[in-house]
């Protein structure tokens, strides 16, 4: 009996050991002249002078984005008495800003997501 308990002492402290020791390279791993990761910023694009200002949110940041710009752009020129402030995010961006947006209440009146994505749902509530 009294081995066993020796010996489970001896692994147990054995463990502890290598916890401890492996402590503080694990805390001072990383790369200090790593490169931190970019946080997503919006693609802000004023279009228009007109009094009447509309915000849209957006998740179009590839192709889609510019193809959209453009037709922000010329839906601007065409009602010159509109000017739009477009924010494009990424769309795991979006839908965070879209989520809390809705439970405060303050979500843009004109916004594109994916039908079915759970903040969605909050529209009806919100608007």
């Amino acid at each position: 009996m009294f081995k066993r308990i020796a010996l489970f002492s001896l692994v147990l402290v054995t463990t502890l050991a290598l916890m401890v020791m492996a402590l503080p390279s694990a805390v001072h791993a990383e790369d200090p002249t790593a490169t931190p990761a970019p946080t997503a910023t919006a693609v802000v694009v004023d279009a228009g002078t007109g009094a009447t200002k509309l915000v849209y949110w957006n998740g179009l940041t590839g192709g889609d984005g510019s193809v959209m710009q453009k037709m922000v752009e010329q839906f601007a020129k065409d009602n010159p008495d509109i000017s739009v402030h477009v924010e494009s995010y990424p769309w795991d961006v979006m839908f965070q800003k879209l989520t809390a947006s809705f439970v405060v209440r303050t979500p843009g009146r004109i916004r594109a997501a994916h039908p079915g994505h759970p903040a969605i749902c909050f529209a009806g509530r919100s608007a």
